[in-house]
């Protein structure tokens, strides 16, 4: 190769290596610059990023800057719960007291489905509110002031609304609504507890808690067994007698109950037990003596005068104070004793400073020992001489012909109990009427069971009425069976414990819709039974004492059917020599647990008895019954276990009669025999008030007849019962309430 050829080849070669050299520093300077490119667009996320973090760290900064200590996190929690807890039972309250206007027994059929299902969500609601307070106390010492406040809140609600509202029927509604918190609390904590079981996985939990759940099952199936036989007694009378219900003999078939729970479930509901409520003397009285000083509207200056140890309770018959014309008065009795209470220690010297010119001496004292700081009551009856001789000389007048048949009669009226729960809580009694069964016994009495006495509605007013006033006036006022006694030469007497001159609500309203003729008994108990601690007229209706409570009914340190019968013992020996008629109204069977009546049982049997073995019932027909049967705590067991017993027994009242069979008396046998077969008919209150005219006036055929009530007949004669159903009563008998089978 020549030299000109190398030297082109190299210049070639250089060519190359020089294009290559350029194409290389090409390329590295492309990729320096794609780098350059590449690291500016790092750089700007990293900035971004940068900014972004930068953002979310101030954010940080300020967050932790306000964060809330776990502590205060706890108070927050907690008091919320507390809020929510309250707006559920304030208006869960709210709801309770949801009322109709009428008493508490009839308004419960009558609430909607609407308001049922408001008070079952908000009383769960309500209930497990309740369950995380607790739950908050037990694991969270440090908040055991909620439950104080709980306690307050409810304690404040006892003592605003303590049955004072009967529009709203107060306490007892709220007491049905915290039996529903309490079983759904129970309800919640089972639940937490098996959730807290299967948490710990631990078999000897498991194996307790399943011995416990199986014998709960067991006893409930051993409770419930029970009920089976149960209805198998509802139909017995006494000595063996058992209720006619031959649809060949009577119109009036009785619908027989299938499931009978108030034989097994009714002994359970004595409060009086659980609580250990008896009626004794307290050694510290002054509460009760101060409550009652409260109330009295005597002069500061007489008080003055006074030890304020002796005080007499006004006469509320025959009274210059009572005045008639002004109903509100009349029928006001609570303020009517507190106004005229007097002190008796200036009684002998100034009495016409409080009766006017009226010299009655109070039958019933009260004492107050400052030492020991006990009450005490006194029923001190005087007989009134010139009553005494003026019945008489009525009574033997030839002119009037008067031929009653019996000379004496006893009324024993025991409000809203069922012939049934009468045999079920005064056993004693029942022996005392049972012993007399027969009429060819040699004890001088026979018995009568009346096993279909019906009444017209499951509350007093429609009953009672017809079977004392039911007889009418010239003015279509209904009128009270006590004048028809005092025409008739008999000595009246009453007493009952409650405060009012009727065993029911006589106010001006009721008075003016019925038309009551007012009439007064010649000897009242009524004034110690308006006493404040007994029976205020700011709260008539509280629910653990008063007339309508669920605890034994007590006052002075006596159960208050104890006075009743001490009047009744005095009222009757005062006036041996004069016709006498003495009804005593207990109102101790008026009450939601249908327990407390049963404490009246073993002293009303002493009673009968002492006044049988002396003598002292001699010429006396005897009246044991009701205004109607159970009502005021039937609703509970009807509408929680369908108890159809319950249903029936509301409008199934108690009439037992008791009549002397000796020669002394004026009858004879064709009464008793008709008596006798009345005792399987359908029976009412008219038929009582015209059994009660017919013993007054016996056979005479001059009287007015306008006295029958022309809405039944005397049980002691002779009529056609098969063909009486309730349509006979059509007006006075709820329709619903007729236990007849349709």
């Amino acid at each position: 190769m020549s030299t000109n050829e190398k030297n082109d080849l190299n210049i070639s070669r250089e060519s190359n290596t020089s294009r290559e050299v350029s194409i290389l520093n090409n390329d590295s300077i492309k990729n320096e610059a794609e780098s350059s490119r590449s690291n500016n667009i790092l750089d700007k996320k990293k900035i971004h990023h940068m900014k972004i973090s930068q953002k979310v760290e101030n954010k940080i900064r300020i967050i932790k800057k306000f964060k809330i200590p776990k502590k205060i996190k706890k108070i927050i929690i907690i008091n919320l719960v507390t809020l929510i807890y309250n707006l559920l039972a304030f208006y869960f309250y709210y709801l309770s007291l949801e009322g109709c206007f009428l008493p508490q027994h009839e308004c419960i059929p009558l609430l909607s489905t609407v308001f049922l299902a408001k008070l079952l969500i908000f009383g769960i609601l309500h209930s497990l509110m309740i369950a995380i307070e607790i739950y908050l106390i037990i694991y969270k010492f440090t908040y055991v002031y909620h439950l104080i406040y709980i306690i307050i809140f409810y304690y404040i609600i006892y003592k605003y609304d303590h049955g004072s509202k009967l529009d709203y029927h107060g306490l007892y509604n709220f007491a049905l609504v915290m039996c529903l918190i309490i079983a759904f609390v129970i309800i919640i904590g089972l639940i937490c507890f098996i959730i807290f079981l299967k948490r710990k996985k631990n078999k000897i939990y498991w194996s307790i808690f399943t011995i416990i759940c199986l014998y709960i099952i067991i006893r409930t199936f051993i409770f419930f067994h029970s009920f089976k036989n149960t209805c198998k007694r509802w139909d017995k009378g006494l000595n063996s007698t058992v209720l006619d219900n031959s649809p060949s003999k009577y119109d009036c078939v009785i619908m027989y109950p299938k499931k009978c729970l108030i034989y097994n479930l009714n002994n359970y509901f004595d409060f009086s037990v659980y609580l250990h409520k008896k009626c004794s003397v307290k050694a510290n009285m002054q509460k009760e003596h101060n409550t009652f000083m409260d109330y009295l509207k005597i002069d500061k200056e007489l008080l003055s005068q006074s030890n304020l140890t002796h005080f007499g309770l006004p006469i509320t018959v025959n009274n210059p104070l009572m005045n008639k014309s002004n109903l509100s008065e009349y029928l006001d009795f609570h303020n009517f004793v507190y106004k005229n209470t007097i002190l008796m220690d200036l009684y002998n010297s100034n009495k016409t400073k409080y009766y006017g010119n009226s010299t009655l001496k109070p039958e019933i004292e009260i004492f107050y020992n400052k030492k020991t700081k006990a009450r005490s009551a006194k029923i001190h009856l005087i007989k009134n001489e010139t009553l005494s001789k003026v019945r008489n000389e009525i009574a033997n007048d030839p002119n009037n012909k008067n031929t009653s048949l019996f000379n004496n009669i006893l009324v024993l009226y025991i409000d809203c109990v069922s012939r049934q729960h009468f045999l079920r809580k005064m056993k004693k009694t029942a022996s005392f009427i049972e012993k007399f069964m027969g009429y060819n016994n040699n004890l001088g009495f026979t018995s009568y069971q009346f096993m279909k006495y019906h009444t017209f509605a499951h509350y007093t007013n429609p009953n009672i009425v017809p079977m004392f006033f039911s007889s009418k006036n010239k003015d279509g006022r209904n009128v009270n069976i006590i004048k028809y006694l005092k025409e008739n030469g008999y000595i009246t007497g009453s007493s009952g414990n409650f405060c009012s001159k009727e065993p029911f609500e006589l106010d001006p309203e009721y008075h003016e819709g019925v038309k009551l003729y007012l009439d007064e008994y010649d000897h009242e108990n009524i004034g110690m039974f308006c006493d404040p601690n007994y029976s205020s007229s700011d709260s008539p209706y509280p629910i653990f004492s008063g007339p309508y409570g669920i605890l034994r009914k007590c006052l002075y340190g006596l159960d208050t059917f104890k006075y009743l019968l001490e009047f009744g013992r005095q009222f009757w020996k005062l006036y041996p020599n004069n016709k006498r008629y003495l009804r005593l109204a207990f109102q101790d069977g008026h009450e939601p647990t249908g327990q407390v009546i049963k404490y009246v049982d073993e002293h009303l049997y002493n009673f009968l008895n002492q006044l049988y073995k002396n003598k002292l019932l001699n010429d006396t027909a005897i009246f044991i019954l009701s205004d109607h049967g159970n009502s005021y705590f039937n609703y509970v067991y009807y509408y929680i276990f369908k108890s159809d017993d319950s249903l029936i027994e509301r409008t199934y009242g108690t009439l037992f009669i008791i009549l002397p069979n000796n020669k002394k008396a004026k009858i004879g046998e064709e009464y008793y025999n008709a008596i006798h077969g009345n005792q399987q008919t359908l029976v009412s209150p008219f038929d009582i008030h015209d059994t009660l005219i017919h013993i007054i006036y016996g056979n005479n055929t001059l009287y007015n007849k306008e006295v029958y009530s022309h809405h039944g007949n005397s049980l002691l004669s002779k009529f056609d019962g098969r063909n009486r159903h309730c349509d006979n009563w059509k007006g006075y008998l709820l329709e619903d309430e007729c236990y007849c089978k349709k």
